[in-house]
């Protein structure tokens, strides 16, 4: 049913007001407001929404702390576009591990490969970082070794990873260091870890 007469307001044809609606409802006491706008937008197809609008969406939400609602968002992208972003997935796995919902974990990298992605070097730090947290040293090592085979050597922003347990850079890491001390310094610290968490 049309709750406009027959007119949709001027705001929800526009991907980019809808999107500054949406921001300002992020940001109040109740951030879930905006994606009830955005399911409502899809339902009447009334929003030319693209790609960016769910990736600006996802990044927002992230900036203002509210993860819980990123994995609804990148699924409300995938049905609205038919196909979800390589930016989207790694948001979604980033919530994950905010969410502290690290079970999900285990299935990411499979869910990348239905979607049709490779995972890129920012997910594999992001996996990598949530299994630190979790305490889970074994997955740890495991997607190091997947990342490695998938052609990504380890560079400082991932011994920050390992050191810091977050894919934000840690001010433990010395940029000047050679990358080959870097990988030394990284595996060494993780079988440290994980012959104390056996």
């Amino acid at each position: 049913q049309d709750i406009y007469g027959g007119r949709s307001p001027g705001w929800f044809l526009n991907a980019r007001k809808l999107n500054r609606i949406a921001q300002e409802m992020i940001t109040s006491s109740r951030p879930g407001r905006a994606a009830r706008l955005v399911i409502l937008a899809r339902k009447t197809e009334c929003a030319n929404m693209k790609k960016e609008f769910f990736e600006t969406l996802a990044f927002n939400l992230s900036e203002a702390g509210h993860w819980r609602w990123i994995t609804a968002i990148e699924s409300m992208a995938k049905q609205h576009l038919g196909r979800t972003t390589l930016r989207l997935l790694n948001w979604h796995t980033r919530a994950l591990v905010e969410t502290r919902n690290f079970a999900r974990l285990d299935g990411i990298l499979e869910k990348f490969s239905d979607d049709g992605f490779s995972p890129d070097r920012r997910t594999f730090h992001i996996l990598i970082g949530g299994h630190i947290r979790n305490h889970n040293l074994p997955a740890a090592m495991q997607i190091l070794r997947t990342m490695q085979d998938a052609g990504y050597p380890l560079s400082p922003t991932t011994h920050a990873v390992v050191v810091g347990g977050s894919p934000k850079p840690s001010i433990l890491l010395d940029k000047r260091l050679p990358v080959e001390v870097l990988e030394r310094l990284t595996l060494k610290f993780l079988n440290i870890l994980l012959a104390r968490h056996l």
